[in-house]
């Protein structure tokens, strides 16, 4: 069976403990989710919440080294690190969700609870 994500038309957006957002998928078929996926999911939450707190502490060191820049300069650094963590972060999660027995590793590898 083959899942769809999709982006509703109004991609909706969920906010993370660190205020950053990432977009929110809608699965299109709900109750055909694999147990491995939903077992998945709080890991999946915790991955991307772990890296984004570190993303954010980051950025938010070098805007203070870089000093004034206009408000288009931060959504584009903003933009460029969310790009760039979540291009990293696609091949644990995808391992995440199809290979039940790669958690441990992974969770151990990023330092999760």
């Amino acid at each position: 069976m083959v899942l769809e994500f999709a982006l509703p038309a109004a991609a909706s957006r969920e906010t993370t403990r660190t205020g950053s957002t990432f977009p929110s998928l809608s699965v299109i078929d709900r109750n055909h989710r694999t147990a491995p996926e939903q077992e998945a999911a709080p890991a999946i939450r915790e991955l991307q919440s772990r890296v984004d707190a570190i993303r954010t502490a980051e950025v938010e060191k070098c805007l203070r080294k870089l000093g004034p820049i206009t408000d288009h300069q931060r959504a584009t650094i903003e933009q460029a690190t969310l790009q760039m963590i979540n291009k990293i972060l696609h091949h644990p999660i995808v391992q995440l969700r199809e290979d039940d027995s790669m958690r441990p590793t992974i969770r151990k590898v990023f330092g999760l609870a």
